[in-house]
């Protein structure tokens, strides 16, 4: 509870100090793995549940995922997990993070806080890839910072993010 009063507050801060509130994602990815995301994925996406709202932008979410990666030819497998708001982690255990894809390659998308402030949401988010077939994490984001004005741009925005940081990384044909 900690940590998840320190990240929010961090959050905050951040965005007030930089009104037009930048993304700052900064990611570790294995020297020498090479492989790209192609073909099929299966992505996790889990949120604290706070009711509808919550929902709706977990949905569409996971609805801007399978787009994006359909324009690059790749299926999408996407599952949401929820976990009640008050909690200071998920329920969910490794083994319910798998995937029946021959590349093995699986996406968790974790939030680790989310705040509203006067016309903008503020989240804190981790990511992480893991080849199930060499059995490790592939590529770590360490901690995605966003603000977003309007709640119904959010869900865009994080998939543009996510994109990007996978182009970036070379994870993702450009």
């Amino acid at each position: 509870m900690y940590k998840m009063k320190h990240l929010s507050l961090l959050l905050l801060l951040s965005c007030l100090l930089f009104p037009s509130c930048k993304t700052s994602v900064k990611t570790n990815k294995l020297s020498d793995y090479n492989k790209k995301i192609e073909n099929n994925i299966s992505i996790y996406i889990a949120v604290m549940a706070d009711g509808k709202s919550k929902t709706k932008f977990a949905e569409n979410l996971k609805e801007k995922l399978i787009s994006k990666f359909a324009e690059k030819n790749i299926k999408a497998d996407v599952t949401i997990l929820e976990t009640e708001k008050n909690k200071s982690s998920h329920d969910f255990k490794p083994e319910d993070i798998k995937t029946n894809n021959p590349n093995g390659l699986t996406l968790l998308i974790t939030e680790n806080a989310k705040f509203e402030y006067t016309r903008s949401t503020f989240y804190g988010l981790t990511m992480r890839l893991t080849d199930h077939n060499l059995k490790k994490d592939v590529w770590v984001s360490e901690q995605l910072q966003i603000a977003i004005s309007g709640i119904g741009s959010a869900p865009n925005a994080l998939s543009n993010i996510i994109f990007n940081s996978l182009e970036r990384d070379n994870l993702l044909d450009k």
